[in-house]
């Protein structure tokens, strides 16, 4: 059977046992996982930490810049550099490519102003962060 080791209220261990006699404090562990809550009859799963600010705003960042890797570019940066450039292929993709980098963050910016001002809550997981970004443009032909 499955026992769990509780430790201040959370599991800190499961591990198969013939019997909960084997050790003190072992309790049947049931479908519980480790770090799930014990209140001394049933567990429950921790709450969720939302996403900090800055891991957010990594997230972001790292999303633009691998969808300018898919196009070849190093990053956004590099890719945004080809504005203006002789090449009309370079050119025109870095057009939509910094044009959506501005969208993004203006979205953020949006975002987080309707958070500051109550009217919009503050995103509970990294999914709900990204939800609200526009979505990836089209390349140029």
């Amino acid at each position: 059977m499955r026992a769990a080791k509780i430790i201040d209220g959370i599991v800190d261990n499961i591990i198969e046992v013939d019997s909960l006699d084997v050790f003190p404090d072992l309790v049947d562990a049931g479908d519980c996982c480790i770090g799930d809550l014990w209140n001394g009859s049933v567990f429950s799963k921790p709450p969720s930490i939302p996403p900090s600010r800055i891991q957010i705003e990594t997230a972001i960042q790292q999303s633009l810049d691998l969808f300018s890797q898919a196009w070849g570019y190093n990053d956004i940066a590099s890719a945004c550099t080809y504005v203006g450039d002789p090449c009309d292929k370079f050119n025109s993709e870095a057009v939509v490519l910094r044009k959506w980098r501005s969208d993004t963050w203006l979205q953020v910016e949006t975002t987080d102003a309707e958070i500051l001002a109550g009217t919009k809550p503050y995103p509970a997981t990294m999914e709900e962060a990204l939800s609200i970004l526009p979505h990836p443009p089209v390349r140029p032909s």
